[in-house]
C-alpha cells in the first residue's frame, strides 16, 4: 500500500473447498499496480493497524502472509472462507447478494464514478463490457 497503491503479484486458484493454488501471473500482463483512492486507502491502512495489534497479541503464533484480507492469525483467507464472509456482510448491509467475481465490476464502477479521473489500463480491461 506503500504510494498509495497495491500490488497484484499473483493469483490464488480454488483446489476444491481445502486448498489454495498460489503462483505467480499467468503473463507479465497479469502482474499490475493499481492506485488506491483515499477512501480505499484509508480502510485499508484501518485494518493494516489491526492486523498490526493482532501480530503483537500473537507473538511468533503469528502469520506473516503479506495479504491485505487475513485471519486474525495471518494466514490468507481461502477462496471459500472470503467467499463466506463476503456474503455475511452483504446479508448484514441488506445488500442483495452476488458472487464475488460479479462484484469486481461493480467495485471499480463505483471507484470510477466517485473519483473521476486516469485509470490503470488494467483496471479499464476488467471493466470493460461487451454490451458497450
Amino acid at each position: 500500500m506503500e504510494n498509495a497503491t497495491i500490488v497484484i503479484a499473483n493469483t490464488r486458484t480454488a483446489k476444491g473447498n481445502r486448498y489454495v493454488a498460489e503462483k505467480d501471473t499467468t503473463s507479465l500482463a497479469g502482474e499490475r499496480i493499481l492506485p488506491l483512492p483515499a477512501l480505499v486507502l484509508r480502510a485499508l491502512t484501518a485494518f493494516r493497524f489491526l492486523q498490526a495489534e493482532e501480530r503483537l497479541a500473537l507473538g511468533k503464533a503469528y502469520t506473516v502472509s503479506g495479504y491485505v484480507l487475513a485471519h486474525e492469525a495471518g494466514d490468507a483467507f481461502t477462496v471459500e472462507q472470503l467467499r463466506r464472509r463476503v456474503y455475511r456482510l452483504m446479508e448484514l448491509l441488506g445488500l442483495r447478494r452476488v458472487r464475488l467475481y460479479d462484484a469486481r465490476s461493480s467495485c471499480f464502477t463505483f471507484l470510477e464514478q466517485r473519483f473521476p479521473g486516469p485509470r490503470p489500463r488494467a483496471m479499464g480491461r476488467i471493466c470493460e463490457r461487451k454490451d458497450d
